[in-house]
């Protein structure tokens, strides 16, 4: 499957399972909640939290292919990585978004665990 193929599966996805959208969010930036079984966001810490309140907030978060969808979820955490995360200063987060590669390996991770979700539902 193509990336324009894996976006559009993510756009039509509607997230029924809020537990699947908390697993998502906690296998990318908290894993160890959920080795103990499911996420909760009651344990999130502030990564995750800001990742879930993304998922609501984060520009262009209510459009129909992202409200609710695998892919608000994924762009909910790039946003996250590009935007909010990292360094102060828009140099600093730049430099955060284009160069860090622990950034750039956490969204393409987010990017292939999203379409995993997305084809499992």
């Amino acid at each position: 499957m193509v990336y324009e193929q894996k976006a559009k599966l993510l756009s039509e996805v509607k997230i029924i399972d809020m537990t699947k959208l908390y697993n998502y969010i906690a296998q990318i930036v908290q894993p160890d909640l959920i080795e103990s079984g499911d996420a909760k966001p009651t344990e999130f810490g502030k990564q995750a939290t800001q990742i879930l309140t993304n998922v609501h907030t984060a520009p262009g978060s209510k459009l129909p292919s992202a409200n609710m969808t695998w892919w608000g979820a994924f762009n909910a955490v790039t946003y996250y990585f590009d935007h909010q995360a990292g360094r102060v200063g828009p140099d600093k987060r730049l430099y955060e978004a284009w160069v860090n590669h622990t950034a750039a390996v956490k969204k393409r991770n987010a990017f292939e665990l999203a379409v995993q979700y997305a084809q499992a539902a």
